[in-house]
């Protein structure tokens, strides 16, 4: 077993106390700044990765299939909607 399980069982009274912080993280702003920096790189191979102001990734994934339907459902399309707009 583990170290402080054994002392903690040992005579004497003896015990161990542990003291732990938990401290928030928010990386959001870190993803958008590396995000901003792929656009630019794509925007220079000529490989845009956003869209025109009017429109969004999730209409941009309504792509026909040959055989009809969409390749993405609602929810998928829905979810890349709202990651794009988490962007601004």
């Amino acid at each position: 077993g583990p170290r402080g399980a054994k002392a903690a069982r040992g005579g004497g009274g003896g015990g161990i106390w542990l003291t732990m912080e938990v401290v928030p993280v928010n990386v959001a702003a870190e993803v958008i700044d590396w995000y901003r920096a792929l656009v630019s790189q794509l925007e220079g191979l000529c490989l845009p990765l956003e869209c025109e102001k009017a429109e969004t990734w999730g209409e941009r994934l309504a792509i026909p299939r040959k055989g009809g339907g969409l390749h993405f459902g609602e929810p998928e399309r829905r979810e890349a909607a709202a990651a794009y707009a988490r962007l601004g």
